[in-house]
């Protein structure tokens, strides 16, 4: 692992706020890339160069001992198990050598912590590059990924941009597939995940905590929709375009948190009609209802819907005469001109009534 100077330079000014010594730090070559003294950076380190060598303590006794070298300690930094560079205390041995162990345990903590966190990154981006990939069509040679593999795609979206909270998401998703059998990209308020299928995972009740869990830590609410189950790259292309049709039906309709595409019934006729279109359909069926009767005729729909058109089981239900539920009912034709009763007048009306929800 190659250390780089701003991070040296990081790990030297921290290390600063401990101790009241000057700290230096080399890098393999024994060059000093960081000090609390500007004046020596860029020098070349004899004593660290040894540490390099010999993966040891070295003690300077004088300042005089080591071309570029001042009196003190220079301990070796270590990452999995190989040695990175040498971190350098300077003052008289006695009173710099007891901090010489805690302030290699600290920097080789603070190295780790900048791998993890470089990897993750490096992790969010390849994962970004690969759902990119698949929902701009585009099957890259570059992508080390097989998708020759029973996959779901999934579209969450959330009740606004969420794109500050991406680490946050990222943990909760790791902590819900702990496997790390996933790809995701954000977009906006939009979380595109694709999921190898495991057994050991029922993926309604994954995405059921992984919702608990963003509540939690960043308080928005997520709806998913799911497409069918794909094996390949031009099937995941398209499973994803049906996810997001199956999420786009679920939030206008059904508004359930999890809706799956083969659960969708007249979603699959309308899931990809343009708003406008739909919006003109009810417009024509439905807009002459008065507002202030919408709603209870509406009800008064359902009911006779819900009762397979009896009049008076739905009158029951609502706990009203029948004779005022024939009446509200035929409100209904005297505002749209179609009649519940008419097979294909009721059609009409349920399909505008259920999209305009």
């Amino acid at each position: 692992m190659n250390i780089k100077p701003l991070l040296a330079k990081s790990i030297v000014h921290q290390m600063k706020n401990i101790i009241s010594f000057e700290i230096n730090f080399m890098n393999i070559a024994g060059t000093i890339i960081a000090s609390t003294d500007l004046s020596r950076v860029g020098n070349f380190h004899q004593a660290a160069f040894k540490v390099i060598q010999t993966k040891d303590v070295v003690i300077v006794k004088n300042n005089t001992e080591y071309i570029g070298a001042k009196k003190g300690i220079n301990v070796p930094l270590l990452f999995q198990k190989d040695i990175i560079g040498v971190i350098g205390i300077t003052g008289e041995i006695e009173e710099v050598e007891q901090y010489a162990n805690i302030i290699k345990k600290m920097s080789e903590i603070l190295v780790k912590e900048t791998y993890v966190n470089q990897f993750q990154e490096k992790q969010l981006e390849y994962s970004e590059f690969i759902v990119h990939s698949i929902l701009t069509n585009q099957e890259l040679e570059s992508i080390e990924y097989n998708f020759n593999t029973e996959h779901y795609c999934i579209v969450g979206e959330f009740d606004s941009n969420i794109l500050k909270y991406y680490k946050v998401i990222f943990e909760c998703l790791k902590q819900i597939f702990p496997d790390m059998m996933f790809k995701h990209k954000f977009n906006g308020n939009k979380l595109f995940i694709l999921r190898r299928i495991n057994s050991q995972y029922d993926i309604k009740n994954s995405l059921s905590q992984l919702r608990k869990k963003l509540h939690q830590y960043i308080n928005h609410d997520i709806y998913f929709g799911i497409g069918p189950i794909a094996n390949n790259f031009t099937e995941v292309h398209e499973s994803f375009h049906i996810a997001n049709q199956t999420l786009d039906w679920n939030i206008h309709l059904h508004k359930q948190t999890i809706l799956f595409y083969k659960e969708l019934d007249l979603g699959l006729l309308f899931a990809d009609t343009q708003s406008s279109s739909i919006n003109q359909y009810i417009k024509k069926i439905i807009s002459s209802i008065p507002n202030d009767e919408y709603d209870e005729l509406k009800e008064i729909f359902e009911a006779y819907r819900q009762f397979n058109k009896s009049i008076t089981k739905a009158a029951e239900h609502l706990f009203i005469h029948k004779n005022t539920f024939q009446y509200k009912l035929n409100k209904i034709e005297t505002y749209t001109g179609y009649d519940p009763k008419d097979l294909t007048d009721f059609v009409k009306l349920y399909l505008a009534f259920l999209l305009n929800r």
